[in-house]
């Protein structure tokens, strides 16, 4: 086949898996880093006089990028905030560690089950 031996041929195949396989690589590192910056670091809960809650969040890239207080956002989203209460904020980066770190089954599912899991992992809703 086009003039090549076998031993040309088999020569070739290993560059060119080798090839595949380092770009490959090197593009599911570009897609992992910017899902990963495209998640919540910084989230807080907010709570109207109503009971109506509503999550603003932070990403890791506006994060990184010198956006580090949630106040400055909810000031500028809400600038009357009347009867708005500011009731938690996390730092999901923490989160996630601590949720790696638990050993036990019924730690994890309790982590699994509150407001801080739904807001720092929106994409497994």
């Amino acid at each position: 086949m086009f003039g090549l031996t076998k031993s040309q041929m088999t020569v070739i195949g290993f560059i060119l898996f080798f090839l595949a396989v380092t770009f490959g690589g090197e593009l599911y590192n570009n897609w992992l880093y910017d899902k990963e910056q495209h998640l919540p670091r910084l989230v807080m809960r907010l709570e109207q006089a109503d009971g109506e809650e509503y999550i603003l969040s932070i990403s890791q890239k506006d994060y990184k990028a010198g956006m580090t207080e949630l106040t400055a956002l909810v000031e500028e989203l809400y600038p009357d905030r009347e009867g708005l209460v500011m009731s938690e904020t996390i730092d999901c980066l923490e989160f996630r560690t601590r949720l790696k770190e638990t050993m036990s089954v019924a730690g994890k599912e309790e982590l699994r089950t509150s407001w801080e899991y739904e807001a720092c992992y929106p994409e497994r809703k």
